[in-house]
């Protein structure tokens, strides 16, 4: 942060905002040392790249920021709901709001950004690297996707412990709706996470084409971490047999009718419809590992995806989305 400052300021002064110490125990947070030692690591930093720059004590998010003279703020994805308060404050008080830029913050081996609480609880170290097993809930108790979950996250964790949770989706047995079906992977995703670091929601729903007269079969991952960020994907989407339409219409689930048609019991936990409808060639497993493999596409991709720091990324937000009519 102090360096892009720095870039950003081109030979100007830099104001570096310090948290006093009264400050650090009102937001109930641990420190390593006292303000003057503080400052004095970071002025021996800064001094290697400017000496334009002054260290400034502050008792709030505010600070000095509220001062003339700035034209721009600098901050962590974590801090930038408080830069924004900040040019709410200076435009009611005459102002003119700063521009602000944000910094991304340095990613662990646990895909979760590096910071001082999560070191000081023995998760990671200083430099990201992870100290214990990443702790996976999956919120169903089917074999096909928790293997999917398993296989797909082992890819990306060195150590992983992935755990079934029986949970309640809160939606309807057979979701008929992107957003119905969406809700119920946010649904299980958030009830699997509990004290884990991730928890994942998986569930396949049907989209009727009026049009066409079908109903397109689609599989939704929902991943929820523990610092309450989420991502989502799904699989590939295939077409159902007409045949399907009246019973599906009926109440009947996929399951149902897919046991009646090929004559094997729970279907759901061995090839699935899919493994039956392409006579072999993709299998259930394979096809959640696509929607959770989809999922993990904005977490291992993270400084490509900045949207993690707006208010419409929040779980309440995404709740209140997917329930609208037009999803």
């Amino acid at each position: 942060m102090i360096e892009r400052a720095i870039e950003i300021a081109d030979g100007d002064y830099v104001y570096i905002g310090l948290c006093a110490d009264d400050f650090v125990r009102k937001m109930g947070k641990n420190y390593c040392c006292s303000y003057e030692e503080r400052e004095k690591k970071i002025e021996e930093f800064v001094s290697r790249f400017t000496p334009k720059f002054k260290i400034l004590p502050i008792n709030d998010i505010f600070g000095f920021a509220l001062g003339e003279g700035f034209d721009a703020l600098v901050v962590s994805e974590e801090t930038l709901k408080n830069g924004l308060a900040i040019n709410e404050k200076r435009k009611a008080i005459g102002l003119t709001p700063l521009k602000i830029y944000v910094v991304p913050m340095e990613i662990a081996e646990d895909l979760m950004p590096i910071s001082a609480k999560r070191i000081e609880k023995g998760v990671i170290d200083s430099e990201g690297k992870r100290l214990r097993e990443v702790e996976v809930g999956v919120g169903t108790t089917n074999p096909v996707k928790i293997n999917a979950v398993k296989k797909v996250l082992s890819n990306y964790f060195p150590r992983i412990k992935v755990e079934a949770v029986s949970v309640d989706s809160e939606v309807s047995p057979q979701p008929k709706s992107v957003g119905e079906t969406m809700l119920g992977s946010l649904n299980r995703a958030l009830k699997s996470l509990q004290n884990r670091d991730y928890g994942v929601g998986i569930e396949a729903g049907v989209v009727y084409y009026e049009d066409f007269g079908v109903f397109l079969d689609i599989q939704f991952c929902f991943i929820v971490d523990s610092l309450g960020r989420f991502s989502f994907g799904h699989g590939s989407g295939f077409l159902y047999p007409p045949k399907f339409n009246e019973e599906l219409i009926k109440g009947k689930e996929i399951a149902e009718i897919m046991e009646e048609i090929s004559g094997i019991k729970e279907i759901r936990k061995k090839m699935g419809a899919i493994g039956y409808l392409t006579h072999g060639v993709l299998d259930r497993t394979s096809l959640t590992e696509q929607s959770v493999i989809m999922a993990m596409v904005p977490r291992v991709n993270s400084h490509l995806y900045e949207f993690w720091s707006s208010d419409i990324w929040r779980v309440e937000r995404a709740k209140e989305i997917l329930k609208q009519e037009k999803y």
